[in-house]
């Protein structure tokens, strides 16, 4: 029998118990943060991978793996694969403007 801290190759058990599992088979832990709402059926998730993300914020996919290696941007993990979350971008990015002082 396992203990509730076994850890793995993604950390313990506790380090993703605030996490929601979103599709147990893909093993998809990760896309919603402590404060995002549960992702229910009807809900789809619309998942981004480094080359989308990179040309809809039309910058090179090598800032993007720095992004998401430095832990400043929201993303997630389907497998070995590091996808995005549209709407928490979207969110990320909203909350990185900067306003005019006039």
């Amino acid at each position: 029998m396992k203990s509730a801290t076994a850890t793995s190759a993604h950390g313990t058990s506790q380090d993703r118990e605030h996490l929601v599992p979103l599709c147990r088979g893909l093993g998809l832990y990760g896309c919603m943060s402590r404060n995002s709402p549960p992702v229910t059926t009807e809900q789809t998730l619309q998942l981004l991978d480094v080359g989308e993300l990179a040309a809809q914020l039309s910058v090179s996919t090598r800032f993007i793996r720095r992004l998401v290696t430095e832990r400043r941007i929201p993303y997630c993990k389907v497998g070995k694969f590091v996808r995005f979350d549209a709407a928490e971008v979207a969110a990320w990015v909203a909350d990185k403007r900067i306003s005019a002082l006039r």
